[in-house]
């Protein structure tokens, strides 16, 4: 019985499981509304594109934009009467160093003037009109008045350079030598005095091939104690600031679409953006520019130890591609750097700071790849840590 009762529970389980007639499977859901749903994917689709194609046509942005000049009282220069200016600023800085004592600056004195960009800055230190002022002083230099002749006790740096240390762009109190000056002026308990000597060797030199000359003349007689010289890499040879090629824009397939031919000329861009120049290659085929770069810095060396004055040279980068497998300068910060340690000259590479960082964060302007004020704050800062860092500030 009991046997009989266990094959009876077998038969039972496996009618359970082996029904003869197997349940239907669920039924497959097929989607519903799909026409209507790819209709309003498309309608969409297109709704967008043609607000695109409505906002390019309306807007359509310059790519780069475009300097402006103005006068004190915010009148428009146009440019070329700026260009007239600067072609007679020679016979008037002959003029201007006659009634001048030493030493002074080559530039202009108490010159009042504006520079701006269009479209408007998106930095804030940029007035109504997109534009800062870029006025000299007394002595023909762009900073502060301050007493030709050093006070007792005080600490003096002059700051040689170009437009990276005149401050293209940048409003006065932000540029680096002014930045740096308000940095010794926190921490040091007698006077200080920074000289902005960007440009002051006069039109036309823009390298350390003429600042020799100035120094010897006229900056050395302000009796500083440490002199920067800000090294762009044009000191070297054509060397542009922007460096790849701007694309322009092209009408595509007729040009009846503005965002297809924005979107082209997109894609273009960063192609171009991604190749890379031979710099270094360009200088050892030219080399009169760094030949004459390489004299000046010999020459202000000389003369610096001749007066008891530190020399250090800043090499600044040129702000595009900053990507490190892109940068294409870095083989000219190495030839001045070797050049240099060579010469005994104390140097600071500055590239390391940025490298790494996009390259239009440090612009002034989309028409202008000028340092802006953020570059303008780690200039003086680390050209501040080496000056320290040598044990070159001294006491106070």
């Amino acid at each position: 019985m009991a046997v009989a009762n266990a094959r009876f529970r077998g038969l039972d389980r496996r009618a359970r499981y082996h029904h003869p007639h197997p349940l239907p499977s669920p039924p497959v859901r097929r989607p519903r509304y799909l026409l209507p749903r790819l209709l309003l994917l498309f309608g969409a689709t297109g709704a967008a594109l043609l607000l695109a194609e409505l906002t390019c046509r309306l807007v359509d942005p310059p790519l780069q934009g475009r300097g402006r000049f103005f006068t004190a009282n915010g009148l428009e220069v146009p440019l070329g009467e700026i260009i007239a200016f600067l072609t007679r600023m020679p016979e008037s800085d002959s003029r201007h160093n006659l009634i001048q004592d030493q030493p002074h600056g080559m530039m202009p004195a108490s010159l009042k003037l504006r520079i701006g960009y269009e479209p408007k800055p998106r930095w804030d230190y940029f007035d109504a009109q997109g534009s800062v002022a870029v006025d000299t002083n007394r002595l023909g230099l762009r900073d502060e008045e301050f007493p030709q002749h050093k006070q007792p006790g005080e600490f003096r740096v002059l700051a040689l350079g170009d437009s990276l240390t005149y401050g293209q762009g940048v409003r006065l109190d932000l540029t680096w030598p002014q930045q740096l000056e308000a940095r010794l002026r926190r921490e040091r308990s007698g006077p200080v005095e920074v000289i902005n000597a960007g440009f002051a060797a006069g039109p036309g030199v823009h390298s350390p091939d003429g600042y020799d000359r100035w120094v010897a003349d006229n900056g050395i007689q302000f009796a500083p104690d440490v002199v920067v010289v800000g090294v762009c890499l044009n000191d070297l040879g054509a060397v542009p600031m922007l460096t790849y090629p701007i694309v322009r824009l092209q009408p595509v397939l007729g040009g009846f679409s503005k965002l297809l031919d924005r979107s082209v000329q997109f894609v273009r861009q960063r192609l171009a953006r991604a190749g890379r120049h031979d710099y270094l290659a360009d200088i050892e085929r030219q080399p009169a520019a760094w030949q004459g770069t390489q004299r000046g810095l010999r020459a202000l060396r000389d003369t610096c130890r001749e007066a008891k004055a530190q020399l250090l040279v800043a090499v600044f980068p040129m702000f595009s591609q900053l990507e490190p497998e892109l940068y294409p300068c870095r083989p000219l910060h190495e030839l001045v750097l070797s050049f240099c340690q060579a010469e005994g000259i104390a140097a600071i590479d500055l590239l390391p700071d940025f490298l790494g960082k996009r390259d239009s964060d440090y612009w002034v302007h989309q028409a202008d790849q000028h340092p802006n004020h953020e570059a303008m704050r780690i200039f003086a800062e680390r050209i501040h840590g080496e000056l320290r860092q040598r044990g070159w500030l001294g006491g106070g």
